[in-house]
């Protein structure tokens, strides 16, 4: 049975109003506290409620799109019971993430993989017949939301680390990502997990709209991974489809294109031209063109 206008509705455009909302609110807030007191406490206190605000937008959007839906019960019976839950914790832990280990980006991309072991252990089913077995499921799981954060984190971000808040290719392809985690999802012949999907893709674009929640982004880069690898493990593993595991993989990692592609290609031009990072200092313009061309390819990965 085709998605019903009852669907959309459920499914994407009121958890979609309710995460611009609360992410509106949020972007307010950290507006708000940074007009009063010194300006060392103002970042931090800035920093940590846009933290939590954009959080509890994205959060909030899945959880009301899933009570919607309501397409299974919140007393988990199933190993995919689990997917909100997962979505939640990572927010937790991609809180702790930006606002402790904001400057080590190893370290944090360190916490998202050990984060990703127990989260993995509850979405793969115990099933005996599973294949690969349940123990390289979980180690591939683990390791593909790891990459996928990283990914779509370096992807959102300028290689010195300031937000690429103006590169529109660098959002274009995480729309892409996200829309072809849905068709691929669709594709595995679950119209279930299809509408699972759609609610943190519809979470996302809207918070993709204005400028004030966009700079935002990078601080959910830990839960979109889990909502999005999550649901297309979950949606593979129940699959009776011909779609072969490497397309969900190539999928999965997708948002590392860019960043592969940077550092590949960029190092060569660096090194032809006799510049290296210098000239990326110097020029900081180049830099988001130079990223936005690695997007471009990314966005043309995906067709």
């Amino acid at each position: 049975m085709p998605l019903s206008l009852t669907d959309l509705l459920y499914g994407c455009i009121i958890p979609a109003v309710t995460a611009l909302v609360l992410g509106l609110l949020a972007a307010r807030t950290d507006t708000a506290s940074s007009q009063g007191g010194d300006e060392k406490s103002k970042s931090a206190l800035g920093d940590w409620l846009s933290s939590l605000g954009i959080l509890i937008a994205f959060i909030a959007g899945v959880l009301v799109g899933y009570w919607l839906l309501a397409l299974a019960p919140w007393t988990p019976k199933s190993h995919w019971h689990y997917w909100p839950y997962a979505v939640a914790i990572a927010c937790g832990v991609a809180w702790l993430g930006e606002n402790l280990l904001a400057r080590f980006s190893i370290l944090r991309y360190l916490l998202y993989a050990i984060a990703s072991v127990p989260i993995a252990w509850y979405l793969i089913p115990t099933w005996s017949d599973l294949e690969p077995d349940r123990t390289t499921c979980i180690a591939v799981m683990t390791a593909i939301c790891t990459l996928t954060a990283a990914g779509i984190d370096q992807t959102i971000r300028c290689p010195s680390g300031r937000f690429r808040s103006q590169d529109n290719y660098a959002h274009l392809t995480l729309v892409a990502f996200q829309f072809v985690a849905v068709c691929i999802t669709f594709l595995s012949g679950s119209l279930r997990f299809t509408q699972l999907v759609m609610i943190p893709m519809a979470c996302v674009v809207a918070l993709q709209l204005f400028p004030s929640t966009r700079r935002m982004l990078h601080k959910l880069v830990f839960p979109i991974s889990i909502a999005f690898i999550g649901l297309l493990v979950i949606a593979q593993v129940n699959s009776y489809s011909r779609v072969p595991k490497l397309a969900y993989l190539m999928v999965a990692l997708s948002p590392c294109v860019p960043e592969v592609m940077r550092r590949v290609v960029g190092k060569d031009a660096d090194s032809k031209d006799g510049e290296g990072e210098d000239a990326a200092v110097k020029n900081p313009a180049s830099e988001t063109e130079q990223a936005g061309w690695f997007s471009r390819i990314a966005v043309a990965y995906f067709w």
